[in-house]
């Protein structure tokens, strides 16, 4: 009997996560004809850029407005990725994202998109939000909660070579670079601030050079 697959719902820790590390495989299930569901885990609020714009190009932003400007070159970048797609904010803490609420966002989304596929950044990654959400995805899958058993776990860039775990790549199409554009684009008055790519300027860099995204799977 062939099975249906639902959903593909991906879980990002942070606004640019979606682009710097999963947007070849957001794209291929995306011309696979799957349904993608985009969840943001966390605010974003943590991030080192918005003192930094401040200091260095005089805009200075509040936390809501700094996170709203996050939020809207992630969606644009989404656009590019998989037009449609349903986005989620969870709105954790940035920062302080524990594997109980990750446990908890995952869930919900099982719930309401069963019987799909479910992807997250690696819990062998260094920061703690990427750490809570990919340990959070593998014991509920190791727990046989993940339907199918069908989980992802994308690799951070930085990790390609030194992850101890064989990983997958998936090739990138032309709209990728698309999706990258975004996290560029300075444009003040209409809320735009290449955030994205002030933050972690090598890594979106890289990116632009080889655009692949590289998984594995839970042992």
């Amino acid at each position: 009997m062939r099975v249906t697959l639902g959903a593909a719902v991906f879980f990002i820790p942070h606004q640019d996560d979606e682009t710097l590390t999963m947007a070849a495989d957001i794209r291929a299930h995306f011309v696979a004809g799957r349904q993608v569901v985009i969840v943001l885990v966390t605010d974003g609020s943590a991030s080192r850029d918005r003192d930094a714009m401040c200091t260095n190009k005089g805009v200075c932003l509040t936390v809501p407005e700094f996170v709203t400007a996050r939020n809207a070159e992630q969606f644009a970048a989404i656009q590019h990725l998989a037009p449609g797609a349903q986005i989620f904010y969870e709105n954790y803490q940035d920062g302080a994202l524990t594997e109980a609420q990750a446990t908890t966002a995952i869930s919900k989304y099982v719930s309401l998109f069963p019987n799909g596929s479910y992807k997250t950044m690696s819990w062998l990654d260094e920061h703690p939000d990427h750490i809570a959400l990919g340990q959070a995805l593998r014991t509920m899958d190791n727990a046989g909660l993940i339907p199918n058993s069908d989980s992802r776990f994308e690799q951070f860039r930085a990790y390609w070579d030194s992850m101890p775990m064989t990983g997958l790549f998936v090739d990138a199409d032309a709209t990728v670079a698309e999706a990258y554009d975004e996290y560029y684009y300075w444009n003040p008055p209409i809320g735009r601030y290449a955030i994205g790519s002030q933050s972690v300027p090598e890594f979106f860099d890289a990116a632009r050079l080889d655009s692949r995204s590289k998984y594995h799977r839970s042992t």
